[in-house]
């Protein structure tokens, strides 16, 4: 209702069909770019997770020493199952992210079509994806430094992710 109220320029209380393609331009823009930066997103933390979750490793001896040879190993497994279902939504979003860009940008030709699909389409998905993207390598690269490098890089890896996240808050 407020972009409705934005988009009546000359304030005669009516939306003219020239404000309303200006209103889908302006919306359909910006659903692009929100649709472009999130495929980058995804498809830049796939580039990052997909190595190290097909990398095979061994456990560092300093965390079998520290943890014990089943709790390392523990750690490699819970690393690579977070890392697994990472590049899994990362793969998601990233072709959700291609196919709505894809419909709004060509296949809808007119104003009303591609306000009628940004007001259907659900954007929630995407930033859902992001968020667990972003837990789910705030629990993995802990395990992974703990399993593979040490309890130290462990312990510096998830200061790190703790100052990161309060940063982020504030």
């Amino acid at each position: 209702v407020l972009q409705l109220l934005c988009a009546d320029k000359d304030k005669d209380g009516e939306v003219s069909t020239d404000e309303e393609e200006a209103l889908a331009e302006k919306l359909s823009a910006d659903a692009a770019n929100l649709l472009t930066n999130m495929g980058v997103i995804a498809a830049l933390t796939l580039s990052i997770v997909f190595p190290m979750a097909v990398a095979a490793g061994e456990t560092s001896d300093a965390s079998t020493a520290y943890f014990g040879a089943r709790a390392a190993r523990a750690l490699a497994l819970a690393f690579y199952a977070l890392a697994s279902v990472e590049c899994g939504i990362s793969l998601g979003a990233v072709y959700y992210s291609v196919r709505s860009y894809t419909i709004l940008s060509f296949w809808m030709p007119s104003a009303q079509d591609k306000i009628w699909y940004i007001r259907d389409i659900s954007l929630v998905p995407l930033v859902l994806a992001a968020i667990v993207m972003v837990v789910l390598a705030a629990v993995a690269i802990p395990c992974g430094a703990a399993a593979f490098v040490s309890p130290l890089a462990a312990l510096f890896a998830t200061a790190g992710l703790a100052l990161f996240a309060a940063a982020m808050v504030h």
